[in-house]
C-alpha cells in the first residue's frame, strides 16, 4: 500500500481501538446516523459511495464526506477518529454500498491493494472488484470491459495490459505518474488503464477515473489488427 508509516501506524491504533471496544459497525452507524439525522440530505438524493476497509477521519476528509450522506460497507471497521468527524461534520450514514461492478460507469479492479485507489472509487460512485494475481485481473477485466471503464490495479501493469490487448476488441493502456493522460485518452480513448498505485496520490486517482470516457468506441483514426492491437 502506498501510505507512510505514520498513516499506517496511526490507523492500526484506530483499528485495534475499535476491536477491543467490541462494538459493531451497524451499532456505530446507527449511532452516528442518529446524532446527525437532523443534517441528513432529502431522501432524494444519492449517497457518496465509500468502499474502503476502513473508514478513517482521513479516507472521509479525502472524499468530502462533510456534510453529506454516506453509504460504507457492511464489513468495513469504522473508527474512533472517522466517527468523530461524522459527528463533527453531520455526516449521514446510509444502506452499505455494494461492492459489485452492477449499474456502475466504472470499475476499479484492484490486486495491488490501495486505499488511495478504494477512496477515488468511493468518490466517483465506481464499484471494487478484488483479483489475485495478473491473470485473474486480466480475466476480470475482459468481463467488464464492454460495459463499464476500468482501472486496474496490478503490482506489473504491463503483464495484465498485455494479456488484454492479445484481443482486438481491447484497448487497454499502462499510464505512469506525471503522463499525459488527457492526450492519451484523446488517442486511444482506452477501454481500460493499468497502473501500479506506488506513489499515486488521491486526487491523482480521482481526476483519472473522472477523464475516462464513458464509451466503448475507438477514435476515428484506429486502426486495428485481425490478431489485436494497433496498426
Amino acid at each position: 500500500m502506498s501510505l507512510a508509516p505514520q498513516q499506517i501506524e496511526r490507523i492500526v491504533r484506530e483499528v485495534l481501538a475499535e476491536i477491543q471496544g467490541q462494538r459493531s459497525l451497524s451499532a456505530r452507524a446507527s449511532a452516528a446516523a442518529g446524532t446527525s439525522a437532523q443534517h441528513a440530505p432529502s431522501a432524494g438524493s444519492s449517497p457518496l459511495v465509500l468502499t474502503a476497509s476502513v473508514i478513517s477521519e482521513s479516507v472521509l476528509q479525502q472524499a468530502g464526506a462533510a456534510g453529506k450522506s454516506v453509504a460504507i460497507p457492511a464489513t468495513a471497521i469504522l473508527t474512533p477518529s472517522g466517527r468523530d468527524y461524522i459527528r463533527r461534520n453531520s455526516v449521514a450514514i446510509q444502506a452499505a454500498a455494494k461492492n459489485s461492478a452492477s449499474g456502475h460507469s466504472g470499475v476499479f479492479v484492484i490486486d495491488q491493494d490501495s486505499q488511495a485507489a478504494r477512496a477515488a472509487a468511493g468518490s466517483t460512485g465506481w464499484a471494487v472488484e478484488e483479483v489475485s494475481g495478473s491473470a485473474d485481473a486480466a480475466a476480470k477485466c475482459r468481463e467488464l470491459l464492454q460495459t463499464a471503464r476500468v482501472i486496474c490495479t496490478t503490482a506489473v501493469p504491463a503483464v495484465t495490459a498485455c494479456l488484454l490487448n492479445r484481443s482486438a476488441a481491447s484497448r487497454v493502456a499502462v499510464v505512469t505518474r506525471g503522463e499525459n493522460i488527457e492526450e492519451l485518452i484523446r488517442v486511444m480513448n482506452p477501454q481500460a488503464v493499468c497502473l501500479n498505485t506506488a506513489g499515486w496520490s488521491f486526487s491523482e486517482l480521482l481526476q483519472l477515473a473522472r477523464q475516462l470516457q464513458p464509451t466503448n468506441s475507438p477514435p476515428q483514426s484506429w486502426r486495428e489488427l485481425s490478431g489485436g492491437g494497433p496498426a
